[in-house]
């Protein structure tokens, strides 16, 4: 019997599928790592604005004039597809007794600021920060 050196079609169609199913495996394994990296730096940038925009609202709240308002929407041009929101909920710290009582209302604005930004799958993510803020009291 003579033994052939060469390999048979059969061997070689067999080292290509692996080979290529190898090839496919890592291929998308690159692809989901990609996508993850980019989801990863638009949450980030996301956190990064929604933080400065909220520095800066609670600036305002310190140091704006009574009757001037802060605006309540916008978008970073700069930032293409990120877009903030602002909502506010004034709360009226009082116990029911002490509003039976008639005592003056201590209030407080609960400010949720919302920051959209695109996704890797092409949605929209959203980050929110809180913060209570002792509502500005109007000048007499």
């Amino acid at each position: 019997m003579a033994h052939s050196k060469g390999l048979t079609l059969i061997e070689v169609v067999a080292a290509v599928t692996v080979f290529s199913l190898v090839v496919f495996g890592l291929l998308s394994s690159v692809e989901n790592d990609t996508r993850g990296l980019h989801e990863a730096k638009n949450l980030r940038i996301a956190l990064r604005l929604a933080q400065e925009k909220m520095d800066e609202l609670l600036v305002w709240h310190l140091t704006a004039p009574e009757g001037q308002n802060f605006p309540t929407t916008g978008e970073w041009e700069e930032y293409p597809g990120y877009s903030w929101l602002i909502e506010q909920e004034e709360i009226d710290l009082r116990t029911e007794e002490e509003i039976n009582e008639g005592k003056d209302p201590y209030t407080v604005m609960k400010t949720t600021l919302t920051v959209r930004y695109p996704r890797a799958d092409g949605s929209k993510g959203e980050v929110k920060l809180c913060a209570i803020l002792r509502a500005r009291e109007s000048s007499k």
